[in-house]
């Protein structure tokens, strides 16, 4: 008899401590494993000076779904910049990815994959740009 996984929302509790700090993440097993959570916000623009992201999960359990994952990933797309402006990605660890853009047209998205499991999950953005700046977060995927 083999097990059948349905994937689907399931609750998690990576640390193993109580069901008070369990959260929801969806679990795609046909992917490999795949193990994702959203974030509260998915869009919007950063018409503040930093946009911050917020997530159902803590980062104590942030931090032991890295420990039992191999890797990890997440996608950030925004509509493109001048070249003289930069957009900040802060990161779960405190790192700044700056990006640069030069072949980014205006008018277009640009799609950043951050895939260092150690700086997941982002946490917030800037940019220099004076105007808002239009941005979609995807899911942070742990396998």
């Amino acid at each position: 008899m083999s097990l059948i996984f349905i994937p689907g929302n399931y609750w998690l509790d990576p640390n193993g401590g109580c069901a008070e700090d369990a959260f929801q993440a969806e679990c795609k097993f046909s992917a490999g494993g795949q193990t994702c959570i959203y974030p509260n916000q998915l869009q919007g623009d950063n018409s503040r000076e930093i946009l911050k992201f917020s997530y159902e999960a803590s980062p104590t359990q942030f931090k032991f779904l890295k420990l039992l994952s191999k890797q990890g990933v997440q996608d950030i797309s925004h509509e493109c910049l001048s070249n003289a402006d930069d957009l900040t990605i802060s990161t779960f660890n405190g790192q700044k990815i700056t990006t640069d853009h030069p072949k980014c047209t205006s008018g277009q998205n640009e799609v950043h994959s951050i895939d260092q499991k150690d700086l997941l999950p982002l946490k917030d953005i800037s940019t220099t740009q004076q105007k808002p700046v239009k941005f979609e977060l995807g899911p942070v995927c742990f396998q």
